[in-house]
């Protein structure tokens, strides 16, 4: 969504330059003559993309989509998707073109509490990982070594996987 807002924006920008570039233009000259068609380039294999998207900590939302050939509703899809299980608002984390996708969280105990469990008023949340890859097991193991990484002393694990059929 905030892609498509930022797109928008350079659009009109152009279409205003190029409306002050015509009234600039001097009167009786002739308009340049168009452009030469450039071939497209030829087709190769279909890409698929995927996105990552996180609700920042605390909060715990995370949106994933993979093996999506429509690179804007990839993105869609998982701000959504984020959006619906985090309530919070979600920012891009990652895209890519890998079949595989995994978050692991860091938590900490909250204070207060006896023992950590997956009730989420025993814990708050402290870091986001993330991870890519071809295989499922990859991009979790990705995702926690990036997840400990951001701070030694959590408690990591895998919160969502996804892969894609293809």
């Amino acid at each position: 969504m905030q892609s498509c807002l930022a797109r928008c924006a350079v659009r009109q920008g152009v279409v205003r330059q190029q409306q002050e570039d015509a009234r600039s233009r001097p009167r009786g000259r002739a308009p340049a003559p168009p452009p030469v068609p450039v071939a497209a380039p030829p087709p190769g294999p279909m890409r698929y993309y995927g996105t990552i998207y996180t609700a920042a900590p605390p909060g715990t939302g995370v949106g994933i989509t993979v093996g999506q050939a429509d690179r804007m509703l990839a993105h869609r899809t998982a701000e959504n998707d984020c959006m619906n299980r985090g309530g919070a608002p979600c920012r891009l984390v990652s895209e890519f073109t890998f079949a595989c996708a995994a978050v692991a969280h860091g938590v900490r105990q909250s204070p207060g509490t006896a023992i950590m469990t997956s009730d989420p008023s025993t814990f708050r949340l402290h870091v986001v990982g993330h991870g890519m890859a071809n295989t499922r097991a990859d991009a979790e193991y990705d995702a926690m070594s990036d997840c400990n990484r951001r701070d030694r002393g959590l408690t990591c694990g895998i919160v969502r996987s996804e892969c894609s059929g293809r």
